[in-house]
């Protein structure tokens, strides 16, 4: 992980600008940012350079928060590397999405990982389960992808 944390960083920073140009451009964004980000949610990458931080107890709209946090527990995570489990695959959004009274918003319990058991296989080498892939080096296995999905239920209201 150590040879890409370069590219990790350098993806960040673009992305930080480009959250920084939306919170200039408009009155309280409702940012979502979902997807791969090959580091947990206590790496570098996410609290140096995007500043996505834990929810506490004060929200503020121009700031990202990291629904993801939490997730970081033993026999969790998104993928599972040898016998450990990781939480590359994370959520964030600003905080104008977790205010109340807003018309579009969502809270923390709103976002997990869909372990759905279709969707995992038992690991006969480390133990416990595993996502089920689609291969293993070039071996087809017929299942779905290294990673867990992840997901987020927004609410709308009037």
């Amino acid at each position: 992980m150590l040879e890409t944390q370069e590219l990790r960083i350098a993806a960040a920073s673009l992305l930080k600008g480009k959250i920084e140009e939306l919170f200039r451009l408009f009155v309280n964004p409702k940012i979502i940012i979902v997807g791969d980000f090959n580091e947990n949610p206590t790496d570098g990458a996410i609290t140096s350079v995007l500043q996505a931080e834990a929810l506490g107890k004060t929200i503020e709209n121009e700031r990202l928060y990291n629904l993801s946090t939490a997730w970081a527990k033993p026999n969790n995570g998104t993928l599972k590397y040898q016998s450990q489990w990781y939480v590359f695959d994370q959520i964030l959004v600003s905080g104008t999405l977790l205010l109340p009274g807003q018309n579009l918003q969502t809270k923390p319990s709103d976002a997990r990982i869909i372990s759905l058991p279709f969707l995992l296989e038992d690991d006969k080498k480390f133990g416990g389960k595993k996502p089920f892939r689609t291969y293993n080096g070039f071996n087809y296995q017929g299942g779905f992808s290294d990673h867990l999905p992840v997901l987020i239920k927004l609410t709308v209201s009037d």
